[in-house]
């Protein structure tokens, strides 16, 4: 049976806070919730579908490129939009997490034998999808006025999968490390 997977990078809890009080007022004053259904996070896989032997493979697989992977940082600096209805938390340009995701596609599709055509344009979402289009101007003028300065250091690749109302952390895979894969 298949089902619907993503990588992504998380931040550290007190920016997860942080990003989820973003996401409540985008809740609380425009009526957007979707965001809330999923942890913060910059995707670096976005969602696919697999059949649980992919998962499985992808688990005992990945490990192997990801421990020769080095932690970089990142910075989150203020907000920015995709017209007409995405409000996001920029992520600055970096040549360590572009490298990253680049070659996390590459091994992905050599694994998978399935290429990631889409640009990669790192972010973390604040508001989307139910995001009503006449209350887009509305949001946008809201947080653009937000002052947001946050850097923290990627240490793991996070698997995600899709339980039929929200995106649940599966485990993730250390930067560096030989662990393989470490559940929950």
């Amino acid at each position: 049976m298949q089902k619907i997977y993503f990588l992504a990078i998380l931040p550290t809890p007190a920016i997860q806070s942080e990003v989820t009080a973003f996401k409540f007022i985008a809740r609380d004053r425009f009526n957007s919730s979707h965001a809330l259904k999923s942890p913060a996070h910059i995707t670096i896989i976005p969602p696919q579908r697999w059949e649980s032997s992919r998962v499985d493979w992808v688990k005992d697989h990945l490990g192997s490129w990801i421990a020769n992977q080095k932690p970089f940082k990142i910075t989150i600096n203020g907000f920015a939009a995709f017209e007409p209805r995405v409000v996001f938390l920029r992520i600055e340009e970096s040549g360590p997490l572009n490298d990253f995701q680049q070659g996390c596609v590459r091994f992905i599709s050599h694994l998978l034998g399935k290429k990631e055509e889409r640009p990669f344009h790192p972010h973390m979402t604040v508001a989307f999808k139910d995001l009503d289009r006449r209350r887009f101007a509305e949001a946008w003028n809201y947080f653009m006025e937000k002052v947001y300065l946050a850097t923290f250091e990627v240490d793991a690749l996070h698997l995600l999968h899709h339980t039929g109302g929200r995106w649940e952390i599966m485990g993730r895979w250390l930067l560096g490390k030989p662990d393989g894969f470490i559940q929950g």
